[in-house]
């Protein structure tokens, strides 16, 4: 631990708040691995902007080391985060960022509890995509079908991803939702998927009268040339 991270952690136990937020800003200036265990213990900071702070800094370290220690603490922080959305998609991010199947494993058990909120839902399930979480495929596909066009963008994006064949059929029917862009996602997705059965829908899709627009015809044959 460097005397410039000794320095810093005695300023992040101030009783000023501001001096413990811009301590930890400054900690991850330094990104030190040693400074994991410290901000840990930080989760429970009286401060919403300090959390804020530790949960960025937790992610960013987490994933610069290849480090999988923040994740419990962050985990407990989300589940203690009330209805602070801010805080919740920050943890959400820095988990994500962490990558770890084992984020895959404690996001799929929030899935539903965030059913409700949309903003947040999408970063869980876009979060389980990063880490290429495959027994939450069957969890996320149903919010294929959600009203909020952000819900089902990060759902079509997050099963690429994971690359279950098992979201297949329900991709190929989100290659026709209304928003192009969900559409051309899905699209994509089954690329990534590289299942070679899929083959003949997707060439079925290049000659079917009225035409693709020009984005989803480029999708459709990017996915073919992932597959191939």
């Amino acid at each position: 631990m460097s005397k410039d991270l000794q320095k810093l952690l005695k300023k992040a136990q101030s009783k000023i708040d501001t001096d413990r937020y811009d301590a930890v800003i400054e900690i991850a200036d330094l990104a030190e691995r040693a400074a994991i265990q410290p901000l840990m213990a930080m989760t429970n900071d009286s401060s919403d902007d300090v959390k804020l702070a530790v949960a960025s800094t937790l992610g960013f370290l987490g994933e610069r080391f290849k480090d999988n220690t923040p994740v419990q603490s962050l985990v407990q922080m989300l589940k203690n985060s009330g209805s602070n959305n801010d805080l919740k998609l920050r943890i959400i991010e820095g988990l994500g960022m962490i990558g770890d199947p084992q984020v895959g494993m404690l996001l799929g058990e929030e899935i539903d509890t965030q059913a409700s909120n949309p903003e947040i839902l999408k970063e869980v399930i876009a979060a389980i995509g990063k880490v290429k979480y495959k027994p939450a495929a069957k969890k996320i596909v149903k919010y294929l079908d959600h009203d909020e066009e952000s819900v089902r963008l990060a759902t079509a994006t997050a099963l690429g991803e994971i690359g279950d064949p098992s979201a297949i059929d329900a991709l190929f029917t989100a290659a026709n939702d209304v928003s192009s862009e969900v559409a051309g996602n899905a699209i994509i997705s089954i690329g990534k998927i590289g299942d070679k059965s899929c083959l003949e829908r997707l060439f079925a899709m290049l000659e079917q009268d009225p035409k693709l627009p020009a984005t989803l015809d480029a999708a459709v044959r990017d996915a073919i040339d992932m597959i191939k």
